[in-house]
């Protein structure tokens, strides 16, 4: 690219990495380039190399691969997008560059896929809600949707796990329980009136299905996949997929998720076993496997969703 001459989309995906803190390659190529094959490689590696932007590895949780490549904004990008009048010396230490951790790299690139997925909404990310409300740094809220009139804060719960080991589910829930505690009372201490959480592993889902009727205002629970899909779709509303168990705490309705994240072929031993008809919705990657491994009563719904995070729902 060359600092001398920089064009409109430059800044403009500086600006998103700057406001978002940290985006993957495959979210900046939904955002900038929806339709270019390999040219947002390039341009990538332009601001990459001309220091404006740091280039961190994606990995697996559970193996430690690498899956993609992320970036985040350097201190000479943001001083870059002073210089030419897009930011104020004042919000520089708003989102400096900083050393990168990779459990807080996950949880923040879950949370920017709202952006990239609801287009019909507008995603505010945490830190503007803290600033604004305002709100303590260590609070656990992660965003906020808008649309129109209608503003939804955001929190996320779950992470990706090795499902094999029955001790890493019991902790996971252990720790969960009390996250979404703090979450209720964080929600309350606010009073924040429209709230959704995503969670992001059936496990997790299902126990606070089951076990937590708590929240102090109006709350969709959702699964993360399922509920960016009925979000984003305005012949999906909320209220025809959930359920409501108290006041205005909505939950979609039961036996109607299953997750699959990474794939997790054995989750459809659950959908063998059903005796009644019910629908799938799942991955156009696994739609002609799981079609050999269901019945004849199974109607299957193809969505587009990301590769690496497949999605499975029963109803």
């Amino acid at each position: 690219m060359g600092l001398a001459r920089p064009n409109e989309q430059d800044f403009r995906i500086l600006i998103d990495i700057y406001t978002y803190r940290v985006l993957s390659v495959q979210q900046l190529k939904q955002i900038h380039f929806p339709n270019t094959s390999d040219y947002h490689y390039r341009k990538l590696r332009n601001l990459y190399q001309d220091g404006l932007l740091i280039k961190d590895r994606m990995t697996d949780p559970k193996s430690g691969r690498k899956t993609g490549t992320c970036y985040y904004i350097s201190h000479k990008g943001i001083e870059f997008l002073i210089k030419h009048g897009l930011l104020n010396q004042k919000d520089q230490p708003f989102n400096a560059a900083r050393s990168h951790n990779t459990k807080m790299q996950r949880h923040v690139l879950t949370l920017n896929e709202l952006k990239v997925q609801l287009t019909n909404w507008e995603w505010i990310d945490g830190r503007v809600i803290k600033r604004e409300l305002p709100m303590e740094n260590n609070t656990k809220i992660g965003g906020a949707l808008k649309r129109d009139n209608d503003t939804r804060y955001v929190y996320l719960v779950g992470e990706i796990f090795n499902r094999k080991n029955p001790l890493k589910v019991e902790q996971m829930l252990a720790a969960h329980e009390k996250r979404i505690s703090l979450i209720d009372k964080e929600i309350e201490k606010y009073q924040l009136k429209k709230v959704i959480i995503f969670v992001r592993t059936e496990e997790l889902y299902s126990y606070f299905y089951h076990n937590y009727s708590g929240f102090a205002s109006e709350c969709w629970l959702l699964p993360y996949r399922w509920g960016i899909y009925l979000l984003k779709n305005p012949d999906s509303p909320i209220e025809q997929y959930a359920s409501r168990k108290e006041g205005l705490f909505y939950k979609i309705k039961d036996r109607n998720y299953i997750d699959m994240y990474q794939g997790d072929i054995q989750i459809l031993k659950t959908a063998q076993a059903q005796d009644k008809p019910f629908s799938i919705f799942t991955n156009s990657l696994l739609e002609k496997t799981i079609k050999k491994l269901v019945g004849p009563n199974v109607d299957i719904h193809s969505v587009q969703f990301q590769k690496d995070k497949i999605p499975l729902t029963i109803q």
